[in-house]
């Protein structure tokens, strides 16, 4: 594998955006592969790119986004990754760095959005530091009734 050590972030993009299909250029996907460039530097040789570079891209991503929205625009990214290995632009297969994550489910089945803490479930309920200790009460009086 040759690796083509001048070509830069922006200009791998490019390429890989060539390598599309006209049906597979979605644009709020492809928007993500400009935050990447600019997160990493359009101008930086992209093998220069480390993948701490691209851990921290990914975690910066599921908090902007939330991790229902991320995983697709993420995978966008991930795939850009695989092609630059792929075709001799990196050493390394960064693509590894991109995580993926599911929404969690809460008991009801409902998504869970980590985005800005909160979750997507209609019932939100706020609890005091009364409310707290009440339940305390509640959890200890259940184990010592038995229940883990």
């Amino acid at each position: 594998m040759v690796v083509n050590e001048l070509a830069s972030v922006q200009e791998v993009i490019m390429v890989y955006i060539g390598s599309l299909s006209q049906k597979s250029r979605n644009s709020d996907y492809l928007q993500e592969l400009y935050r990447f460039s600019q997160w990493c530097g359009p101008d930086k040789q992209i093998d220069k790119v480390s993948a701490p570079e691209v851990g921290d891209y990914n975690e910066n991503a599921i908090l902007r986004l939330g991790i229902e929205n991320s995983a697709n625009r993420l995978t966008e990214v991930k795939k850009l990754l695989i092609y630059a290995y792929k075709e001799g632009f990196i050493t390394q297969n960064l693509s590894q760095h991109v995580r993926l994550r599911r929404p969690r489910k809460n008991a009801s089945g409902k998504s869970i959005s980590l985005k800005n803490g909160k979750s997507n479930s209609s019932n939100k309920e706020s609890l005091t530091k009364q409310g707290v200790a009440e339940l305390n009460r509640e959890l200890e009086a259940l184990k010592n009734k038995g229940f883990k």
